[in-house]
């Protein structure tokens, strides 16, 4: 898979988060703006054995994966009153988690 539709899938679900304002920006900042988290996603990019994996890694998970279902549901609940996304659009999001290890 060529870099950049790696580095695209790895960053998606940050970025729609994101633009929902689903994120408290002030810890967003702080955690993400480490530069742990960017140079985890450079490596998963360039590299096929930890982007493989690369949703299970804590750096990872410490900024995507770490809310609880309840939180999750929250979010899903903006968005569907928003009304963000049409029906195809979840379909063709499930396919992230195909990749890196997410599914």
């Amino acid at each position: 898979m060529e870099l950049y539709i790696r580095l695209k899938l790895i960053l998606k679900n940050f970025g729609i988060k994101k633009h929902l304002g689903l994120l408290d920006s002030e810890r967003n900042s702080s955690i993400s703006s480490s530069m742990d988290y960017p140079h985890f996603c450079a490596l998963a990019a360039q590299n096929t054995k930890v982007f493989e994996h690369f949703r299970t890694n804590p750096i990872y998970t410490a900024i995507l994966e770490h809310v609880s279902q309840d939180i999750g549901q929250q979010y899903l609940n903006v968005i569907l009153q928003r009304k963000c996304f049409s029906m195809q659009d979840f379909e063709s999001f499930k396919r992230n988690d195909l990749y890196g290890g997410g599914g």
